[in-house]
Parts: structure tokens; C-alpha cells; sequence
């Protein structure tokens, strides 16, 4: 027999094997976590039958909703499930504990008329609750069958961030009319720039009277399928707005820019911040755009420095993916990422904007070309030593030694020290002859050594 089939059962059990059935439930909950299934499907069989117990019982079981999340979801979605349709005991369930209301209203079918006065009472017992992106996903999904009345009330709720979010997220936005109002929160209004095309062109020109941050970055994302007028019709704005601008270059795919891109060095040729947000998006995307725009990007990188450097900054993240950011689509060809360096050599522009992201540069796949752009721009060496402290085996011996001056040459002794075990034999042979011929890079290793 399942646990679901167990709890299902629950209900007609004498009340003294509830008691001890309860206690053996409270014993899973604090001393076997590690089972949230278990707990899940008891939960769910207990709640498609609940609402044949008697009011104290409703609630005694209610109460281990606050123990265990997974046995309370399992009993609201159970009575969510449940054919049994006693208006006044579903009432007494929602009221026994809040968490009950909110898996309530996450997994009920919000256009069942039968249950409207159930969905009413608990949209009122959750009311001052911040986490509710479960229940604005389910009412999203129902919305289109959702009784008036619910619709009124619900609007207590899209005043909660996360229910409006997941909720303008499953509705189709042109059945909405009251979006804008949300246009307020970046994430929101980013969302609403990503779903952009599912909009009517009287809301589409609402939406351009509150030119944001997030909004910018939703329709940047969603540019590509839009149509040729609303193009236009956005990069008009976005000359406007800086602030829409800002947005829409840093999310933009720069290969739907190709046929504006007259415009889009108008705009940018203005502002030093939008210059370097453009130049940081191609330089992040550089492996995925169009030879003729890899062309245009190294020419502007010329006559704008600070898309130069915007340039340098995100092909820098483009270079690795040690942390998993960066899609497997967008990390930077061997041929790329070589163009890149010859360009930072020939261009300080680019090479600067490189080099403020070294956290990133360091995990190049062209060791050399890092230490070469190190070595070019010296004030940069001691925040480069201090980041490849542990990575410090991965780099030329001889092209770090020659970084060995002053304070740099201190660290990189102590740094040296406490990786000697881990480095191979023929550096260590290297470090310990340059302890004779540099007296900074002593004193780091031997202080080291000390400790």
C-alpha cells in the first residue's frame, strides 16, 4: 500500500490510531527529512479526504503545515484534488494555517464557480504574504476562466511582486489590460519588454510612456522577432530615454542590429556610459555576430575608447566559463580570441577594458597573451598576482618572474612559497634561482617560509 493510499484511508480511522498515526507522522517530519516524497504523497492522500473530518481534526492536522512545507503542500493539493465540495469545512481547512491558503491557491482550479467563495476567503487570509509566485502562476494559468469577483480581489494580490511577476509571465498580455501599472519594477517591466509582441499596438504605445531601465532590457531581448515599424519605433524612444538605452544595448543580440547600425552609433556616439554598455554586449557576444559586424564593432572601437573598452570588458568574459555563466555559445574560438589580443595590442582602449575585468581574463585560454598584456600595463600587476594565487601553475615561470618588481616581487614570492609543493620541478628549480637575483621576491618567499 502507497502513502498516498494510506492517507486517503486516514479519515475513517478510530481516533486513538489517528493520534498515534499523527505522532508517527511527526516523527518523520523532525527525524527523516531526507524523505520529502513520502511525506509529500501522505500529505496529498490525507487531503482528498480531510474534508470528511470532523472541524478539530481539520485543524490538528493542519498545524504540522508548519513543521514540513512538503506534507502541507501534499495536504492542500490533495484537497484541491478532492471531489468533495463542503464550502464550510474547505473554509475551516484554509483558515487553520496560511500556508495551507497559499498551496491552496497554487494547485486549485481557480475557474471552478463551486469553489469561488473558498478562493475569496483564502485571498484574503494571505493577503500580507511576500512570497506568492506560485499562486500568480496558477491564477495566470486560470485567468481566463477566473470568475469577476475573483479577478476583482485578485488585485489585492498582483500588489505583491512576486504574484505579479509569475502571473503577467503565464497570461498572454493583451488580455490584460491594468499591465502598465506594474511598469514601475525593473523586473516586471523587463518582463513585459520580453513579451513586447504579445501586446495590441494601443498598449504597445503605453508601454513607450514609461521608457525604463528593465523595460529596455526586455524589448532588447524580444527585438529580434519584432516587426520593422516597432523597430524603428524603438530606437526612436531609446535616442530619447538613456536610461531605456541603457537597457535595451546591454541585453540586445547585436547581429538584429546590423540594419540599424547607422542609428545605433548616433546614439551611442553621444553618451561615454552607452558607448561602453554596446561595446561590453559585443565583446560578450563577439563569437555568435556577423563578420561584417565584427568589422564595424573594431572599427568603432577606434573612434569611440569607451566602446573600445566596453569591447576589452566583455570578450574578457567571453573567454572562460569557470564559474558556468557564460553559454557554450558565446565562449570565444581560439581564432577569436587571438584577434582579440592582436587588437589589444595595436588599441589601449580595448587592452584597458581587458584588463578591468581581469578576474575574468585570467582563465584566457592564451596564458601567454595575458601575460603579455600584464607585463605592457604594469599597474595592473599586483591585482593579477593577487587573482591567480591558486592558479599560479597554469602560467609561464619565466614571463612571471619578469613581473618581480617592488611589491609585486614580495607577493609573488609569498605566493610562490605556498604553492612550491605544487609546482613541477623545473619551476621550482627557476624560483629558487631567482631567490639569489631579487631581493623583494626573497623576502616574500622566506617570510613564508616562517610561517
Amino acid at each position: 500500500m502507497s502513502w498516498e493510499d494510506i492517507g486517503e484511508k486516514f479519515y475513517a480511522l478510530p481516533d486513538d490510531i489517528k493520534e498515534v498515526l499523527l505522532t508517527y507522522i511527526r516523527g518523520i517530519i523532525f527525524t527523516r527529512p531526507d524523505i520529502p516524497f513520502n511525506i509529500f504523497d501522505l500529505g496529498y492522500g490525507i487531503g482528498k479526504s480531510i474534508l470528511k473530518m470532523n472541524d478539530d481534526w481539520i485543524r490538528k492536522i493542519t498545524k504540522e503545515c508548519k513543521a514540513s512545507p512538503n506534507f502541507c503542500e501534499g495536504l492542500a493539493r490533495g484537497v484541491a484534488d478532492s471531489k468533495f465540495e463542503d464550502k464550510r469545512k474547505l473554509i475551516a481547512f484554509l483558515d487553520s494555517e496560511v500556508s495551507a491558503s497559499i498551496f491552496y491557491l497554487s494547485s486549485a482550479d481557480l475557474s471552478n464557480k463551486v469553489i469561488k467563495d473558498a478562493v475569496l476567503f483564502a485571498i484574503q487570509k494571505i493577503k500580507g504574504e511576500k512570497n506568492l509566485g506560485e499562486v500568480g502562476r496558477n491564477f495566470g494559468l486560470h485567468y481566463k476562466g477566473i470568475p469577476q469577483e475573483i479577478r476583482e480581489r485578485m488585485m489585492d494580490l498582483l500588489k505583491v511582486p512576486s504574484f505579479a511577476y509569475e502571473f503577467l509571465k503565464e497570461i498572454k498580455l493583451k488580455d490584460f489590460s491594468e499591465f502598465e501599472v506594474f511598469l514601475s519594477s525593473q523586473e516586471i517591466s523587463e518582463l513585459i519588454g520580453e513579451k513586447f509582441n504579445e501586446l495590441n499596438d494601443f498598449q504597445k504605445r503605453k508601454v513607450f510612456l514609461h521608457p525604463t531601465l528593465g523595460l529596455g532590457r526586455g524589448i532588447g531581448i524580444s527585438f529580434d522577432q519584432l516587426e520593422f515599424k516597432w523597430k524603428k519605433e524603438i530606437l526612436q524612444t531609446i535616442k530619447n530615454n538613456k536610461e531605456m538605452a541603457m537597457g535595451f544595448l546591454e541585453k540586445v543580440d547585436p547581429n538584429s542590429l546590423e540594419d540599424f547600425f547607422q542609428i545605433i552609433i548616433e546614439i551611442v556616439s553621444r553618451d561615454e556610459q552607452l558607448s561602453f554598455v554596446l561595446g561590453r554586449n559585443f565583446g560578450e557576444n563577439f563569437s555568435n555576430i556577423s563578420f561584417r559586424l565584427k568589422s564595424s564593432a573594431i572599427d568603432l572601437s577606434m573612434k569611440l575608447p569607451k566602446f573600445g573598452e566596453g569591447l576589452g570588458f566583455g570578450s574578457a568574459n567571453s573567454m572562460g566559463n569557470a564559474f558556468g555563466f557564460i553559454k557554450e555559445d558565446k565562449i570565444l574560438s581560439e581564432d577569436d580570441e587571438e584577434l582579440l589580443f592582436e587588437l589589444a595590442g595595436k588599441n589601449c582602449h580595448i587592452a584597458k577594458g581587458m584588463l578591468d575585468n581581469l578576474e575574468s581574463l585570467i582563465f584566457a585560454k592564451n596564458k601567454e597573451k595575458v601575460l603579455e598584456l600584464v607585463k605592457r600595463y604594469r599597474d595592473y600587476s599586483p591585482k593579477f598576482i593577487e587573482l591567480i594565487e591558486r592558479r599560479i601553475d597554469e602560467f609561464n615561470i619565466d614571463s612571471l618572474l619578469s613581473l618581480a618588481e617592488g611589491n609585486v616581487a614580495y607577493e609573488l614570492g609569498r605566493i610562490l612559497c605556498s604553492r612550491f609543493p605544487y609546482i613541477n620541478q623545473a619551476k621550482r628549480t627557476k624560483v629558487i634561482e631567482f631567490l639569489g637575483k631579487n631581493r623583494e621576491f626573497y623576502n616574500g618567499f622566506v617570510i613564508c617560509k616562517n610561517r
